[in-house]
């Protein structure tokens, strides 16, 4: 075989090596952004669905109804902490809302309990929407 022969080879090789290479970043890339994307959209309803079930809630049975659902918040925070920007803001909506007291819940009596969580769920639902 001709040195030109070998050259044309090398390239073609390289080419293909090159092009698998950048096919299989930016595959990966893309699908990483989709499955963050999806991952987010998912949390966004979640918080939805629970701020539908806190207002649908007597106010009396929003304590027991929080910590009936708070675990699965926790959960599906830590699956998304790495998909919010900044995320520090993201772990202080968790602190505030995923560690709340009953009396914190309850208040000081100005505003009810249903308002009071429905307003910490809104809040980080609003931060997620734009973060």
């Amino acid at each position: 075989m001709s040195e030109l022969a070998i050259l044309d080879l090398l390239k073609i090789v390289a080419s293909g090596l090159v092009g698998s290479i950048l096919g299989s970043s930016m595959a990966h890339w893309f699908t990483s952004v989709r499955d963050r994307t999806l991952r987010k959209r998912n949390f966004r309803g979640f918080l939805e669905e629970w701020r539908a079930i806190v207002e649908q809630t007597d106010t009396q049975h929003i304590p027991a109804q929080y910590f009936e659902h708070v675990r699965s918040f926790r959960r599906e925070a830590e699956r998304v902490r790495g998909d919010f920007k900044p995320r520090k803001t993201f772990s202080d909506f968790i602190m505030a809302l995923g560690h709340m007291t009953p009396d914190a819940i309850r208040g000081d009596g100005t505003k009810a309990s249903r308002d009071i969580l429905a307003d910490a769920i809104t809040a980080f639902r609003d931060f997620a929407r734009t973060a």
